[in-house]
């Protein structure tokens, strides 16, 4: 399969339900595969800290939401994010340290999938294309 001669790039969507055009959850998307990049505001453009793709997008974000709150991803401290530095102040590597600081870390998440916005790039389900678009940005 090869990809059409320009893919047009979506966003920005919030994953809070905002009832708005920006509400991630309810954008109808006319494909359900495509590669998505999750960034946050930054001065007057987007800062990226994620890139992904999926087969499902909607699903998988919902995946990534369950895993920033139970300690399994980076956590970066958003006020200090959204000035450029991508310093986390947490890495999953030992979840034991994440419940002992639940208390300090889970609100930091809830900011921090409070304020990205998400990118999306709807590509046909052809996962050896959406690696490859994937990976491109770095």
């Amino acid at each position: 399969m090869t990809l059409p001669e320009t893919l047009e790039l979506l966003g920005p969507f919030s994953l809070a339900s905002t009832g708005d055009d920006h509400d991630f959850f309810a954008w109808p998307f006319r494909s359900p595969s495509g590669v998505y990049i999750f960034t946050v505001p930054v001065a007057e453009s987007y800062k990226a800290f994620y890139v992904g793709m999926s087969i499902d997008i909607k699903w998988r974000m919902r995946e990534h939401i369950r895993s920033y709150l139970s300690g399994q991803y980076l956590l970066y401290e958003p006020a200090v994010i959204c000035q450029g530095s991508l310093d986390p102040i947490y890495t999953p590597c030992e979840p034991e340290k994440f419940l002992g600081r639940a208390g300090e870390l889970l609100p930091k998440a809830l900011e921090l999938l409070r304020l990205a916005r998400i990118f999306v790039l709807e590509m046909p389900t052809d996962t050896r294309l959406l690696r490859r678009v994937e990976s491109a940005p770095y």
